[in-house]
């Protein structure tokens, strides 16, 4: 008789595990929503300081946290004690070493007798801030959107203010925007283009933005033949020409040896010519 071995029984895989699903991060939008719809919940207001009219609002919460210039203006010196009044702008237009653009007051029920407010805030306290920089006037909103979401527009402009109010982040993605922008230009484009790369390291200088001026003095040695040939050449100091000097490209040396090779490359063809 024939004997069979046991057949080892087949294992049947287990059911696969039903997945755990997570909802993707709003964050991002709820934050915008706040900034642009979120009135009620407001505690700061942002007022022109020529006309008076209202710029825009904020949260004390969000800005403390996201700006030192913020924390200091709003909570004062200590993060526990918030003013009744706090001017920025005393004197010779600068208080406590800060920057010369805001004014804060403290706003401590000036509503209707129901607690409500003219301007569609709650009753409460409110923080009105007078924004006496023009500059500031014209790129408030695309700061404040910076500082809720994140996101950079019009780099140049949003620089200053990034310098002003100690918001380092935006500084460094205004600096990345500056120099992609220039980057992107081809030669002819950037020997023809009414902006001056030159007038760009003199505002860099001015508000700190150190990698980015760094940047565009290797960016004006690496592009030399077209730089040099601009009337605002002659702005650079001498130090800073120095420096391009010293980077420049093509270097003159290479420059010289390229001339010397194309005479030499001339009588060649020049002698060739002659015998035949």
């Amino acid at each position: 008789s024939l004997s069979f071995s046991p057949s080892l029984p087949l294992s049947i895989h287990p059911a696969r595990l039903p997945p755990i699903r997570v909802e993707e991060s709003s964050f991002s939008q709820d934050l915008q929503w706040l900034l642009e719809r979120g009135v009620q919940f407001a505690d700061v207001a942002f007022y022109a300081g020529d006309s008076g009219k209202e710029l825009g609002w904020g949260h004390a919460a969000v800005l403390c946290a996201v700006s030192p210039y913020f924390r200091q203006l709003l909570l004062g010196p200590k993060a526990r004690e918030r003013p009744i009044s706090r001017c920025a702008c005393r004197g010779d237009g600068r208080g406590d070493g800060g920057p010369p653009s805001l004014l804060s007051t403290w706003d401590g029920g000036l509503g209707k007798e129901d607690g409500s407010r003219p301007d569609g805030h709650l009753a409460g306290q409110l923080s009105r801030l007078v924004v006496k920089d023009p500059l500031l006037c014209l790129c408030l909103w695309e700061t404040l959107m910076f500082l809720y979401r994140a996101s950079v527009l019009q780099a140049m402009a949003v620089l200053v203010c990034a310098e002003m109010y100690q918001v380092k982040r935006l500084q460094h993605l205004c600096e990345v925007c500056v120099c992609a922008y220039l980057q992107s230009m081809p030669s002819r484009e950037l020997a023809s283009t009414g902006i001056s790369v030159i007038r760009l390291l003199r505002r860099a200088k001015c508000h700190n933005a150190e990698q980015l001026y760094v940047w565009l003095l290797h960016f004006i040695a690496n592009n030399y033949l077209i730089f040099s040939h601009k009337p605002d050449f002659l702005e650079l100091s001498e130090e800073e020409r120095e420096q391009v000097e010293r980077l420049r490209w093509p270097s003159r040396g290479y420059l010289q040896e390229l001339s010397e090779y194309q005479q030499r490359r001339r009588k060649l063809k020049k002698s060739r010519c002659l015998v035949m």
